[in-house]
C-alpha cells in the first residue's frame, strides 16, 4: 500500500492510551489512527489503519500539528 503525496508512511509502531472505557492507537506524531466508540468492542470512528482515504477525502484519523516536533 503506497500512501497518497503528502500522506504519512503507515506503520505500525503504536501506542495505546486509555482508560479501558475509552482506548486509542497513536503513532509517533500524536495521531490518533485508530478509536473505537463508545466502547473498545464499538465501530470505529478512526480507522486510518484499514488503508487509503475514501473517496470524499475522509482519512478517518485524528491529528494536530505539533509546532518543532523532532522525531
Amino acid at each position: 500500500m503506497n500512501p497518497a503525496p503528502g500522506e504519512p508512511q503507515p506503520s505500525l509502531e503504536l501506542g495505546l492510551i486509555g482508560n479501558c472505557t475509552f482506548n486509542a492507537l497513536i503513532d509517533r506524531a500524536g495521531t490518533v489512527v485508530w478509536c473505537c466508540m463508545p466502547r473498545p468492542d464499538g465501530d470505529p470512528v478512526l480507522h486510518a489503519l484499514l488503508g487509503k482515504a475514501a473517496s470524499n477525502g475522509v482519512t478517518g484519523r485524528f491529528a494536530s500539528e505539533i509546532d518543532a516536533l523532532v522525531e
